[in-house]
């Protein structure tokens, strides 16, 4: 088996920006920075060069391995991964929309569930929110528009309740404020983000 993924994408001059997540303060949550390929070769399996549209999060992938090994196991209450032997197994299978959390980086954080997006930001940075079918390249944000509202409170709800559910308070990214693009600690440990790195762009 092997499998070909990446821990985070890269703006390439996309909304001005050179560099990933941390490329702009606050940190940004475009697609440009945060979709990774994710390519899986399984020996004997159906449908070889298949492509599936099914979402997926990076935690999917070791309950995946474990499922292709044939070894039984019970996720911890903080593993949110879920097996993507059925999507191999049938690619081209349409499959019922699940909530993803792509990405979270200091005060930030950002949900995409089928082609609606919405990032938030704790403390006066502004919220975005984007309808992807419709604005691909994320450059319209519809936060702040009455006809969205309601969509925007279900995703802020979800996305609150995934991060009560999986996160670990001490390590609330809420509440480090991290800045700069290094880290030498643990988040809630004295000193553990490089203060002295200023990033070159304000989004």
């Amino acid at each position: 088996m092997i499998i070909f993924t990446s821990d985070n994408g890269m703006n390439l001059g996309q909304h001005g920006i050179w560099g990933k997540g941390n490329g702009t303060y606050p940190p940004n949550m475009y697609d440009s920075s945060v979709k990774v390929q994710f390519i899986i070769k399984v020996p004997e399996y159906e449908a070889p060069g298949s492509t599936c549209s099914a979402m997926a999060g990076q935690y999917d992938i070791f309950p995946t391995i474990l499922s292709l090994a044939g070894c039984k196991y019970e996720l911890e209450p903080l593993q949110p991964g879920k097996s993507l032997l059925e999507q191999i197994n049938h690619p081209t299978e349409k499959y019922e929309d699940r909530f993803v959390v792509f990405d979270e980086y200091s005060k930030t954080r950002m949900i995409k569930k089928g082609s609606l997006k919405y990032i938030h930001r704790y403390g006066d940075s502004p919220c975005e929110f984007y309808d992807l079918s419709k604005d691909p390249d994320e450059e319209t944000n519809l936060f702040g528009n009455p006809e969205f509202e309601e969509q925007i409170r279900i995703l802020k709800t979800e996305l609150e309740g995934w991060f009560d559910r999986y996160s670990v308070p001490k390590m609330d990214a809420r509440i480090c404020g991290a800045v700069g693009r290094g880290q030498e600690k643990m988040c809630y440990e004295k000193n553990a983000f490089d203060q002295s790195i200023e990033l070159y762009h304000r989004s």
